[in-house]
């Protein structure tokens, strides 16, 4: 008699995310649960057939790209605002996600301070974000923006005017850990998601990527691969 095994897939950002609203919509409530896409801009990382998840939804938007938030068809509000200074009530929000914006922020800490004011007690945030040890952020750093903007059209399709500035200083498990934690806000799941970052069109350079994939994969080493992905909760 031979028995199957089903691998357990390594949770993602949006497997995490469906998650949560699924649990939103178990839990009987006359108020909507407020989530706030902290500079999300004009989409939201949920596909469309998961879209009756936002039922029992508020989601508000919050961005300094106005035309982005524009662009935005799902957001019950939109607020052109910076996240160093969200106008919103303190203890007000019940989910925020972070979805790529992290390495975008000049004053990330100012950023989490904000965050945790308005997150309620028991309130969530999920972050995604590049990994400060791949060597994406390097290329981030010291390529040049039309290099930057090639690849970015190339491989995800956006206009030049979703290529924003990275500063990367608060891609690392550890310095998400250490200053959430001053908010009183506690890692509850994390995990380094691996990816390619170099287009097919570059036939040597990423064949070259995948085996260097492939061996770490095999090292079971994840600690370089190319996000991070985090679920942290606040301190009731």
């Amino acid at each position: 008699m031979v028995i199957f095994i089903k691998k357990k897939k390594r949770p993602t950002y949006r497997s995490i995310l469906i998650d949560h609203l699924e649990l939103i919509n178990q839990i009987e409530s006359k108020n909507k649960i407020i989530w706030l896409d902290a500079g999300g801009g004009h989409r939201i990382s949920l596909k469309k057939k998961y879209h009756y998840l936002l039922k029992n939804v508020r989601l508000i938007s919050i961005d300094l790209d106005k035309k982005a938030l524009q662009k935005n068809k799902i957001a019950t509000k939109k607020i052109i605002a910076n996240l160093e200074k969200i106008p919103l009530k303190s203890n007000s929000i019940d989910l925020i996600t972070l979805d790529y914006v992290i390495e975008h922020l000049k004053n990330p800490i100012r950023v989490i301070k904000e965050l945790s004011r308005v997150l309620k007690k028991n309130g969530e945030i999920i972050i995604r974000t590049p990994n400060s040890n791949n060597y994406y952020p390097f290329i981030a750093r010291n390529f040049p923006n039309w290099y930057k903007y090639k690849y970015k059209r190339e491989k995800f399709n956006v206009d030049l005017e979703d290529v924003y500035p990275h500063y990367y200083k608060m891609n690392k498990r550890s310095i998400l850990k250490r200053y959430l934690r001053k908010e009183k806000i506690i890692e509850k799941e994390f995990y380094y998601i691996p990816g390619h970052f170099f287009p097919k069109k570059m036939f040597i350079i990423y064949y070259i990527e995948k085996i260097i994939i492939l061996i770490l994969f095999l090292l079971r080493i994840k600690i370089f691969d190319i996000n991070l992905v985090g679920r942290y909760k606040k301190k009731s």
